[in-house]
């Protein structure tokens, strides 16, 4: 079911039944509501008073599965919709071999723009046997990044929906979460057990080369300063800046204390022998370099606690978050 709810008193407006599970929230678009359903539909709603409007089915039938425990469409609608000026993009199918659809259809009457039917063909060329489009779908100005269940997200064409690539990160990585910002996109929230995102061009798709950050994260919102992250443990407030500054310098840090650590060692030792043999000059030469590199050493301990605590601006645990 789709509800809607009065914002001042939570009592129920009105409810549309669908005829399979809905997924993803839905959109608000000129006065309507679109969703997708595992039904395997694309459904248009009034939003004043939940009416349908059009309802539209990429797939060739109603064919129906066993899904979760469910009856579901063989083609069921899992990702949520994108609309850009005046036009719905979604996808349709999880099982690569039994055909997907990557469609377009005009948001103010259903009118199909755009299908692509073949898609599915493309299996072999992406890790776990092809894309299984399931997460939201985002876009640049001339490409749309469909997300596709364990694999990296796959690229086509806004304007006809032609398939031009799947994305690559290398190793495992991969899921639902996609996400657009100032022409990159970052995908990726698994590789081998190492939570990461991974940046690529909003335009071309192709691997900017660097990690955006590693974070165990279930969902992420950017505004330009804050990265708002939501963990297990709670919701982070990352600054953006602060903590590209900390990724960057902790590690060079990092470098430094441990080649200080040897040389310590090695001061140390040259100290006793100084003692040992009571060379004065020597002793006093060995201390002053003891004195500087110990000193050293903890600046780059306050130094790296300085970086690191300017990574996260707030933190509000799970246990001071409840329902509105």
């Amino acid at each position: 079911h789709v509800y809607a709810l009065d914002t001042r008193t939570a009592e129920e407006r009105w409810r549309f039944a669908a005829g399979g599970a809905v997924r993803f929230a839905p959109v608000a678009h000129g006065g309507n509501l679109y969703f997708g359903s595992d039904d395997g539909l694309v459904y248009c709603l009034n939003a004043a008073d939940g009416a349908l409007v059009w309802k539209y089915r990429p797939s060739p039938s109603g064919e129906r599965v066993i899904g979760n425990s469910r009856l579901i469409s063989a083609w069921p609608v899992r990702t949520g919709l994108l609309i850009e000026k005046g036009i719905v993009y979604f996808a349709s199918g999880i099982f690569p071999y039994e055909g997907l659809y990557i469609g377009a259809v005009d948001a103010g009457s259903g009118r199909e723009i755009w299908l692509n039917d073949t898609s599915g063909d493309q299996a072999w060329g992406l890790n776990y046997g092809g894309m299984a489009p399931q997460g939201y779908i985002v876009a640049s100005e001339l490409s749309l990044f469909v997300p596709t269940g364990r694999g990296m997200p796959a690229l086509f064409d806004k304007g006809t929906g032609k398939f031009n690539k799947f994305l690559n990160a290398g190793g495992k990585v991969g899921g639902a979460w996609a996400m657009m910002d100032e022409g990159a996109l970052f995908a990726g929230n698994d590789n081998q057990g190492t939570d990461s995102k991974v940046a690529f061009d909003g335009k071309s798709g192709a691997s900017r080369g660097d990690q955006f950050a590693s974070f165990p994260s279930i969902d992420m919102v950017l505004t330009k300063d804050i990265a708002y992250i939501a963990t297990q443990k709670g919701i982070y407030a990352i600054d953006r800046a602060g903590n590209a500054k900390a990724t960057a310098d902790v590690p060079k840090l990092a470098k430094e204390e441990g080649d200080l650590v040897k040389s310590i060692s090695t001061i140390r030792e040259r100290h006793k022998a100084a003692v040992k043999a009571n060379k004065a000059g020597e002793l006093g030469k060995v201390t002053a370099e003891l004195n500087k590199a110990t000193a050293r050493l903890a600046a780059i301990a306050k130094e790296k606690t300085t970086l690191n605590a300017g990574r996260v601006t707030w933190f509000v645990s799970r246990e001071q978050l409840g329902p509105l």
